[in-house]
């Protein structure tokens, strides 16, 4: 707020008709606001009366139906005099919220990549004596890194959605173009995004990591012999269905999100979005191979063997 600034501009909304709008600074009553087009109020003030310390400003409305409501903000005319507020409203005010979502998008694709890259280069794990739980996630990281058609299946998935075209379809009507994280090509013109990274991190945690790690379950209930069927008996009924389950979930929210893009973009874009459709059917093919590749010895991934499978 400045000294420069004559009059306050009140935006009230409600679904009757507003009857009064009051302003009121510390306490004191300044007037009722004057409207110039519903839903903008404005009343005048002189600024240099409160040209000093800190103060609080206090609206009320009231319309029709009889309700009332009260906003109360704090504001300053000092340059050197600053506002305190609490962490939370602090974050929300002073954050850049776009370098975050995208640092948090970027981030948990590199996670996700490089996981699998580092399991790549690393020898087999050293099982003997040891079957916790630690000891099995890296088991199975082992497998899917070390068996080519996992590896460079998620590997160029993770790429795609942070580089890649998410969708080439009609962007704006009449107008063709593609989609990408960091905003839209439209007729050779770009235009930056503003949610696209919200999204991307939505499908980066709702679906590629997600497949990810139930791949690396389930190769390491392969490689032990089970089956998909012969798995529920042996490794719990009720932990393997709340696992099968959520991943099915999933698989249902990815199928909605192509199905939204179809009835939002039409045919073209269902057909060719890397992100959406095809990253639906790699994954069923992907868990498909899972359970049904020639099953692994465990013995082959210690760290007692020379050579590792792949495939």
């Amino acid at each position: 707020m400045s000294q420069h600034f004559k009059s306050f501009r009140i935006l009230v909304f409600s679904e009757a008709p507003v009857t009064a709008v009051y302003v009121s600074i510390d306490g004191t009553l300044l007037g009722a606001a004057q409207s110039l087009k519903a839903p903008l109020y404005v009343l005048y003030w002189d600024p240099q009366s409160y040209s000093k310390g800190l103060h609080s400003i206090q609206v009320k409305a009231e319309d029709s139906a009889g309700r009332s409501t009260v906003r109360e903000h704090q504001f300053t005319l000092e340059e050197n005099v600053s506002l305190s507020f609490r962490f939370f409203q602090s974050f929300i005010l002073l954050t850049d919220h776009y370098i975050l979502a995208q640092v948090i998008f970027l981030s948990l694709v590199l996670f996700n990549i490089a996981l699998i890259v580092v399991f790549r280069f690393r020898g087999p794990p050293t099982l003997r004596g040891s079957s916790g739980l630690f000891a099995q996630v890296c088991l199975a990281l082992h497998l899917i890194s070390k068996t080519n058609i996992f590896f460079y299946s998620i590997v160029l998935f993770n790429l795609c959605t942070a580089c890649g075209p998410w969708f080439i379809g009609e962007v704006i009507d009449g107008h063709s173009g593609a989609c990408f994280a960091f905003g839209v090509f439209v007729d050779g013109h770009f235009l930056e995004g503003s949610l696209t990274f919200v999204v991307g991190t939505m499908q980066v945690v709702f679906f590629n990591m997600p497949l990810t790690c139930y791949l690396c379950w389930s190769l390491n209930l392969r490689c032990r012999g089970n089956c998909f069927r012969s798995h529920f008996r042996r490794a719990g009924r009720l932990q393997t269905l709340a696992v099968n389950l959520l991943m099915l979930l999933l698989l249902v929210w990815q199928a909605y999100s192509c199905y939204f893009l179809l009835e939002t973009y039409g045919l073209l874009a269902f057909f060719l979005s890397p992100v959406r459709t095809w990253a639906l059917g790699l994954g069923l093919l992907l868990i498909h191979r899972a359970w049904t590749c020639p099953p692994l010895r465990l013995r082959e991934y210690t760290a007692d063997t020379k050579a590792t499978t792949t495939s």
